[in-house]
């Protein structure tokens, strides 16, 4: 399966995005697209339960929510620099960076629990090029 048969109305880096995070062909066979699509709607129903505004973007605190919705706890200053990257200047998360966002904290968090040595990793400098660059 092929990132163009899951455009869902969003935009093509939305969708290619996810198929990077879950596969380093790109290609997902039927089993990882329906499980990455499960992510995607559920991502999706928690934006729109936390937009309070009906605005179609989230705020700061909106965000706070999302993601604490979503089952990812972080500081104020994790929080600000998500917003700062996936919002820039204004910071308002759209429902595309906002699905980006949530799919690649999953996605570290994954690598992050299959490296970890009693919650400590340890990387050569080409495991964190490869790691960094792949997600």
């Amino acid at each position: 399966m092929n990132c163009s048969a899951m455009s869902y109305g969003l935009g093509e880096e939305a969708v290619k995005e996810p198929f990077v995070l879950t596969s380093i062909t790109g290609k997902l066979n039927v089993a990882e697209f329906l499980r990455l699509w499960r992510k995607v709607t559920v991502y999706k129903d928690i934006f729109f339960r936390t937009d309070e505004d009906r605005s179609g973007m989230l705020s700061l605190s909106e965000l706070r929510n999302a993601i604490m919705a979503s089952g990812i706890r972080v500081g104020d200053d994790m929080l600000n620099l998500m917003a700062l990257r996936y919002g820039g200047c204004s910071g308002i998360i759209s429902l595309e960076s906002f699905i980006s966002l949530v799919l690649r904290m999953d996605c570290m968090a994954k690598i992050f629990r299959q490296l970890n040595d009693g919650g400590v990793i340890s990387l050569q400098e080409s495991e964190w090029m490869y790691i960094s660059m792949y997600t």
